[in-house]
């Protein structure tokens, strides 16, 4: 796929697709899977990202797309 997808279950990266490890600048999915997604969302939208995963949770239905910013695995 063309577009990054990153799995998580309990906010913890447990798959990412090429696009992903990619976009991320990580060197392979090894380096995403087993953190924290929110290592990679900037601190300002963490509370918009948060009820978003709980409007999810609670009501089964996927959250519309939105694109959003990313932290890369250096910071960036």
């Amino acid at each position: 796929a063309p577009d990054g997808i990153m799995i998580t279950e309990s906010q913890i990266i447990v798959s990412a697709n090429a696009a992903a490890v990619r976009m991320m600048g990580a060197a392979s999915e090894r380096e995403l899977v087993g953190r924290d997604i929110y290592d990679f969302v900037p601190q300002e939208y963490h509370a918009i990202a948060r009820l978003r995963a709980r409007v999810v949770r609670d009501s089964g239905q996927p959250a519309p797309y939105r694109e959003r910013e990313m932290l890369r695995v250096d910071g960036s």
